[in-house]
């Protein structure tokens, strides 16, 4: 190709590919100008940190899905394990104070549902980043012009 050509490496911040607002993975939505709003979310960069290649015949949602799982994960389950010890903690301190201990306790089958609950919503929120600096991330339909039909 000589030396007069120069490759731009292309990446698009995490934090925006989980946006669930116009997702480069819902292949019915594909006029020119958000074409055009996909790949302006793409940056120069210097480094990727993830490929993501994606099958185009699977739905959108399990893309995402599987970008919520790889991203929020451990996260989600930290989160679960401090509410599940906040859980326990104020089970037993009613427990514990009570002058009769009523061993049916209700408060408890509720705070179980927290933990579960945070698990669950921490997972799926596509946003669920500490820092805007997130993870680069190579995606085909962001990173490469997809409105440029001569090549």
């Amino acid at each position: 190709l000589g030396g007069s050509w120069t490759a731009t490496l292309r990446g698009v911040p995490a934090y925006r590919l989980m946006s669930w607002m116009d997702n480069p993975f819902n292949r019915g939505h594909n006029t020119d100008r958000s074409l055009r709003r996909r790949y302006s979310n793409s940056v120069s960069v210097s480094r990727l940190d993830f490929f993501v290649s994606h099958s185009w015949n699977a739905p959108w949602w399990e893309k995402l899905l599987a970008l919520c799982y790889l991203f929020n994960y451990q996260r989600a389950s930290w989160s679960a394990i401090v509410a599940a010890i906040i859980e326990v903690s104020v089970v037993l301190y009613i427990y514990c104070n009570q002058s009769a201990p009523d061993t049916s306790l209700p408060t408890a089958h509720f705070l179980a549902c927290i933990s579960t609950s945070v698990f669950i919503l921490l997972l799926l929120l596509p946003n669920f980043q500490l820092t805007r600096s997130s993870y680069k991330l190579f995606v085909d339909n962001c990173c490469i012009p997809q409105d440029d039909v001569g090549g």
